[in-house]
C-alpha cells in the first residue's frame, strides 16, 4: 500500500515528492528532538502547567527549518479541545485557512497581524482574538512572536 502511494506521488510531481520527502525528514528530526512521550501519556494528568516562554524558547532552538517561518507543538489535545503553542519568526505566517472549531488566538509576546473574515486585526502581547468556526483567517508575525491557539469543538 505504501509503495503505491509513493509511486503515485512520484509520478504526479517530482517537485511535490521532493517536498514530501523533505517534510518527512523534518518530522522525523522533530519527533526525535522532542520528548517522545505518547500523547495519551502527555495529556493524562488532571492538571497540567506550562511555562510558555520556556516552551517557546525550546521551539526556537529546534534545528530543522519551521513551516513558513513558524514552529508549533501541541501542549494539550484531548477529545474536543486542542491547545497549541506557536513560535513565529519575523515574517512567519499561517496561510489562509478555516477551522471546524471555535479558535482562540492569544498572543504571549510579539506582534501579529491577523486577517479574519476580510478584516485586519493587530494583536500585541496579551491580546486575544476569538473566531467562530469556518471563519477564513491567516496570521503573519510582524516580529518574533509566541502565540497560544486553542481550538474548541462541540461534542
Amino acid at each position: 500500500m505504501h509503495r503505491r502511494v509513493i509511486i503515485w506521488l512520484f509520478r504526479r510531481s517530482r517537485r511535490r515528492f521532493s517536498r514530501w520527502i523533505t517534510w518527512v525528514k523534518i518530522l522525523k528530526q522533530s519527533k526525535a528532538s522532542r520528548s517522545g512521550v505518547p500523547p495519551r501519556d502527555r495529556f493524562a494528568n488532571e492538571v497540567l502547567q506550562f511555562d510558555l516562554i520556556a516552551e517557546a524558547a525550546t521551539l526556537a532552538k529546534e534545528q530543522h527549518p519551521g513551516q513558513p517561518g513558524h514552529r508549533q507543538v501541541a501542549l494539550y489535545k484531548l477529545d474536543h479541545v486542542t491547545v497549541a503553542l506557536f513560535r513565529f519568526e519575523k515574517g512567519g505566517c499561517l496561510r489562509q485557512h478555516k477551522a471546524k472549531r471555535v479558535v482562540l488566538i492569544q498572543l504571549v509576546e510579539g506582534r501579529l497581524s491577523v486577517v479574519a473574515a476580510g478584516e485586519n486585526y493587530s494583536l500585541r502581547a496579551g491580546g486575544l482574538l476569538v473566531l467562530a468556526p469556518q471563519v477564513p483567517h491567516d496570521v503573519e508575525a510582524e516580529e518574533e512572536s509566541t502565540m497560544v491557539l486553542t481550538g474548541c469543538q462541540e461534542p
